[in-house]
């Protein structure tokens, strides 16, 4: 055997050598790809479910939104009729300022039937929120709003 022909067998060892590296540097490759394009799914989905989750949060934002606003609403409705309560003893129903216990002292049997009715009617109102039936035609000028609300 010649110097050629071990020449020749290295140079055909060196060919295979190489083909099996690519081979094998290709089935890495490949592997390597199919992982790759596995979490590009995953990564999709994951973004999908983002965008799903984000529109649900705005969504929700705005019906937060909402509820402050009629919160808001029924808040200074509740404050109007504090204010109002807060004036029955110290104005008249023209406006005008006047002094309740004077009031009361020169004509204490027209306050107190005054005070009666009015209860009786603040009675009936808690009657009406705890569930008793509305009478037709039932008016009442403590609570007529709701009154109104539960008529419709």
């Amino acid at each position: 055997m010649g110097i050629f022909s071990a020449i020749k067998y290295v140079a055909i060892l060196i060919v295979v050598v190489m083909v099996a590296g690519g081979l094998y540097y290709g089935m890495n490759l490949k592997a390597a790809l199919a992982i790759s394009e596995e979490n590009s799914k995953k990564l999709e989905e994951s973004i999908s479910i983002q965008q799903e989750l984000i529109a649900q949060q705005k969504a929700d934002m705005v019906k937060v939104l909402e509820l402050n606003d009629q919160l808001d609403e029924a808040n200074a409705k509740l404050q109007k009729d504090v204010d109002n309560l807060n004036n029955k003893f110290e104005v008249n129903a023209k406006g005008q300022s006047r002094d309740f216990g004077a009031i009361t002292r020169a004509k204490p049997k027209l306050i107190n039937k005054i005070i009666n009715g009015a209860t009786s009617k603040v009675n009936r109102c808690f009657e009406i929120a705890t569930g008793s039936p509305i009478k037709e035609g039932e008016k009442n000028s403590e609570c007529q709003e709701l009154i109104d609300s539960i008529a419709k």
